[in-house]
């Protein structure tokens, strides 16, 4: 079971057995909520205390009626009911209001991917965000933005981890702290290539940029994988995913976020009828959206509070952080 979902959420290629099994999930969902739906329907209902409740004073009704307020005037009135508060002044909006947050910087690779765009486009998005700067090894069209930029590197030579140094160091001068993230990913294609070719990138590549980003300062990484990765599985692609992840490991980053999705829906290399399938699976294999996975790493690096050491995101951590984010 593991290894079809995890073949769907990283390669994204189905055959005729996972799509049997879903078809099946489907029927079996179906059938689950047309139960749930006749026992609502025809089931017991609650008998009703037809006891007449003391009344309660003006007063102890006021303190029980949900607090409200609105902004009129650019001046805050908070009503209890029907009554003024005698304490509503604009002080009281003023101290509810967020702390604004420390700016930061954002060194990232595999940023004209799928899943890496939706990460840069969150980023941009990110008042907080000063600056975003790809590691791009073709010069792409960028939108007008002058926090975003990308530097041109031989991601294939021996000196690439220093020319990431180099870059890294310059960014960490200007003062803001400067975050790393790799979201290099083949997708749909990896099955065309040996598994030394996806270790060369997925091992080789990102490796030395992790190193380069360490040796310039940076404490604090992310970095996509994906569901089911151990450097012990079966699978292939999960095999060099989980050897991935040890890899960057290995670096020391004082704080390392590891993004684990499962089915990506809003991927070009994910067919619809695989995403919607998807939602029928709950957990770390089922679906998520890929501007969740963009915005989770924007959470990550806006929260300035990422504890140390390791910490693994899945599908549902993901979407929490997604949604926590104004």
């Amino acid at each position: 079971m593991e290894r079809t979902l995890l073949s769907a959420a990283v390669e994204v290629d189905l055959d005729l057995d996972l799509a049997l099994a879903l078809a099946c999930g489907l029927t079996f969902a179906l059938a689950c909520g047309l139960v749930l739906v006749l026992v609502l329907a025809c089931g017991p209902r609650p008998l009703q205390n037809k006891s007449k409740s003391t009344p309660k004073s003006k007063a102890a009704d006021k303190s029980v009626r949900p607090t409200q307020a609105w902004e009129k005037n650019n001046r805050v009135i908070l009503t209890r009911g029907e009554g003024v508060h005698p304490l509503a002044t604009e002080s009281c909006v003023n101290n509810r209001r967020r702390k604004p947050k420390m700016p930061f910087r954002v060194l990232i690779i595999g940023g004209t991917g799928q899943v890496g765009a939706a990460v840069v486009r969150a980023l941009v998005a990110e008042a907080s965000c000063a600056e975003v700067v790809m590691v791009n090894r073709k010069a792409i069209p960028l939108t007008s933005n002058h926090r975003l930029r990308q530097v041109i590197l031989d991601t294939a030579a021996a000196q690439f981890p220093e020319e990431v140094t180099k870059l890294a160091l310059s960014m960490v001068a200007l003062g803001d702290p400067v975050y790393g993230a790799s979201c290099v990913g083949v997708g749909k294609g990896s099955r065309k290539w040996s598994e030394q070719e996806l270790k060369a990138l997925e091992i080789g590549v990102v490796g030395g940029f992790a190193r380069g980003c360490h040796a310039g300062g940076v404490a604090q990484f992310a970095l996509l994988s994906a569901v089911g990765s151990t450097p012990k599985s079966r699978i292939r692609y999960a095999r060099v995913m989980g050897l991935k992840e040890e890899t960057v490991q290995g670096v020391g980053f004082k704080s390392l976020a590891i993004f684990r999705p499962g089915i990506i829906a809003g991927n070009a290399h994910t067919p619809g009828y695989v995403a919607w399938l998807g939602r029928l699976i709950p957990g770390k294999f089922g679906t998520i959206e890929q501007d969740d996975i963009g915005r989770a790493f924007v959470a990550e690096f806006a929260s300035n509070s990422a504890p140390n050491g390791v910490v693994y995101l899945d599908n549902a951590a993901m979407k929490k952080r997604s949604r926590g984010l104004p």
